[in-house]
């Protein structure tokens, strides 16, 4: 379900599944794909597409994807996140 860059770092595989994690226990996220995680020396770069409720706001769809941003950076640290928002089918 994603794809790992840089994997010759050890650490990776379990940032992967520390995000794995996150995402699963946000019940506003119905599913999720194109995982990418890369070391940027300093920190990461975290690439995530999401899948939310058609119905919801850009409001609603937004308190969301900070509410991911920002329990993966507190399990982290630093990092680049981009989270693209999808309406569920």
């Amino acid at each position: 379900m994603c794809v790992v860059s840089c994997i010759n770092e050890l650490g990776i595989y379990a940032i992967v599944e520390q995000i794995d994690n996150v995402l699963t226990s946000i019940s506003d996220i119905k599913k999720w794909h194109d995982l990418r995680v890369r070391s940027n020396g300093g920190g990461y770069e975290i690439d995530i597409n999401i899948h939310v409720k058609p119905t919801l706001t850009l409001v609603e769809a937004h308190e969301i994807s900070e509410r991911l941003e920002n329990e993966i950076r507190s399990l982290i640290g630093v990092a680049t996140i981009n989270v693209h928002v999808e309406p569920d089918d």
